[in-house]
């Protein structure tokens, strides 16, 4: 049988489709398809760090969203890019990006702490009281995690818990 050309092209995409997918499931990033390693994208989340911590949120976010974008299985570029959203005040967008942070760690009160700023933020209050929980169990008897323990319950007490 022979096949047309469309066909073939739609055949090779199919496959294309198939390999990608299983590298991504795999656990690769659109970072190792173009060949960088974390010490190349290191420089650049460098860059959105000092962005922020300058307030220039809206071109951290975008430094934070192409590192996302090549790197999805790095907590911390999920963590930086909802930090920019929510300073923008866009909490639903930052609870999206909060989402894949929360994912890959759960263990992470400072993720927990976001989030429950985000759901108060939008008027979510039991919502945000059920995360503050998990943050003071996250944080109990830790004194790594000390200061946010108190933020948490600071946040908790003023939502009347």
């Amino acid at each position: 049988m022979t096949h047309t050309k469309d066909e073939m092209a739609k055949r090779d995409v199919t496959e294309l489709a198939q390999e990608i997918e299983d590298f991504l499931f795999a656990g690769g990033t659109v970072a190792d398809m173009y060949g960088l390693k974390m010490e190349d994208l290191e420089p650049v989340y460098a860059h959105g760090f000092a962005l922020y911590n300058q307030a220039r949120w809206s071109e951290a976010l975008q430094v934070f969203s192409f590192l996302t974008y090549h790197s999805h299985l790095e907590q911390r570029f999920h963590v930086a890019r909802g930090a920019c959203l929510q300073m923008l005040k866009q909490y639903e967008a930052a609870l999206r990006a909060y989402g894949p942070a929360y994912v890959l760690d759960a263990t992470d009160p400072t993720v927990s702490l976001h989030i429950a700023e985000c759901l108060i933020a939008l008027g979510k209050k039991e919502e945000a009281h059920g995360v503050l929980e998990n943050v003071a169990e996250l944080t109990q008897d830790n004194a790594a995690f000390a200061q946010i323990n108190h933020r948490g319950a600071a946040l908790s007490a003023l939502l009347g818990h």
